[in-house]
């Protein structure tokens, strides 16, 4: 993907959700209103008696109440509550709570609680609209698509779902095998997570939340997103051609896994992506990502550096501390990592991915968590000397599958 066209990509999505579901919505027509109240002072006291009556194009206005019933919503009509506080659905029978079968659906302004283990809500249709409603439970779509998701106060599950639109969410989203959805604006930095797998061609901007995390995703751009995660920001498993712009990881930082060149050297990642080390934080990290370079030397002082697929490249004097990793090297050869401090990150200090003859100088890295002070995995002919190595949790230097590695007065 262009990252330059992404804007105009994004604006073109969104159009055509918006316009596909507003007119799976004005096909239905004007329709009647329906009062439900569970006091006796409507039409009927369920919504399900008001579905069952009702024909393509009604308006049911639920009065605020609690309503004990499990819902099937088969015919194209709007359901609207007062709002989350005042009306409560509360499944039964260990059912999902709403099911809603029915295209150009509208449900606006309810609280609704799963029985048992079930979703709180399932939709199998496309081009509905899903607003201000808070759930006990998850939300599951499956095979739908060209929905409008505003204001959600719980958990979005995606199956083979496309050209969705969920705005202000809080809580977790997944998506697995789904296309070309936008995920935006969301404010929970405490639980807020987006995963994808198997997804590609998604916009995912402006949200605050704990960490994102892609997994055998090709082609999403990330842009404008505050992560705040305790292990990572943002990571990237398994996955090719992902764009991130301007997006801010506080805590720690960015990840890359893979066991392909491609996993690693075919995103499309700028220095546009900064780093801090807690909210309180006034100095920032620069993520430095290098794919297929030549003998380049990564500036500044303050980074977080990920070399893919590159040679004679030199990485000193940096202080690459509180982050993910702070100097990652993957299918890279005769590199030259000197004099760099690489403490106290989340996983190692210095880690080598199937890297060769590179030379490993005068760093320092004391007190990394969860993996090693300089770890190598599958990477010979490497030189390792006069490193300062000490506080790791597991071990100051991990060396796996590699060979002819030259250890000298660390």
């Amino acid at each position: 993907m262009d990252w330059r066209h992404s804007s105009v990509s994004i604006e073109i999505i969104i159009i055509t959700m918006v316009l596909l579901s507003f007119t799976l919505l004005m096909e239905l027509g004007s329709g009647r209103t329906i009062i439900v109240d569970d006091d006796g002072e409507g039409d009927f006291t369920t919504i399900q008696e008001a579905i069952n009556k009702s024909v393509e194009g009604d308006v049911i206005r639920v009065y605020n109440g609690t309503y004990n019933e499990s819902l099937i919503v088969n015919v194209s009509v709007s359901i609207i509550g007062n709002g989350s506080d005042g009306v409560r659905i509360n499944g039964i029978e260990d059912t999902n709570t709403i099911r809603i079968t029915a295209n150009g659906t509208m449900i606006d302004g309810l609280y609704v609680r799963r029985s048992g283990k079930s979703y709180a809500m399932v939709v199998f249709s496309q081009g509905n609209v899903l607003n201000n409603i808070s759930c006990s439970g998850n939300i599951l779509f499956e095979d739908s698509n060209n929905n409008t998701i505003r204001s959600i106060q719980t958990s979005i599950d995606l199956r083979q779902s496309n050209y969705n639109l969920i705005n202000n969410f809080s809580a977790t989203i997944d998506l697995i095998d789904s296309y070309f959805n936008v995920i935006e604006n969301s404010s929970d930095p405490n639980w807020g997570i987006i995963s994808l797998i198997d997804s590609s061609n998604n916009f995912i901007q402006n949200n605050v939340l704990r960490r994102i995390r892609l997994t055998h995703s090709n082609n999403n751009s990330l842009t404008n997103n505050t992560t705040s995660g305790n292990t990572f920001g943002i990571k990237l498993i398994d996955s090719k051609n992902n764009t991130l712009r301007r997006n801010v990881m506080i805590n720690f930082g960015f990840i890359i896994e893979g066991r392909k060149v491609e996993y690693w050297a075919s995103h499309n990642i700028d220095t546009t992506n900064i780093l801090y080390n807690d909210y309180t934080s006034t100095e920032s990290r620069i993520l430095y990502y290098y794919a297929n370079e030549n003998g380049v030397k990564v500036p500044g002082n303050r980074v977080q550096v990920i070399l893919a697929n590159c040679t004679n490249m030199i990485v000193t004097d940096q202080n690459c501390s509180d982050v993910g990793t702070g100097i990652s090297l993957a299918y890279s050869s005769h590199n030259y990592i000197a004099q760099n401090n690489c403490s106290s990150n989340w996983e190692d200090g210095i880690y080598l991915w199937e890297s060769n003859f590179n030379r490993i100088i005068g760093n320092t890295c004391y007190n990394n968590v969860y993996g090693a002070g300089i770890m190598l995995w599958l990477s010979s002919n490497n030189v390792i000397t006069n490193n300062v190595l000490s506080g790791q949790q597991h071990y100051n230097i991990f060396i796996h599958s590699s060979n002819n590695t030259f250890l000298i007065n660390n």
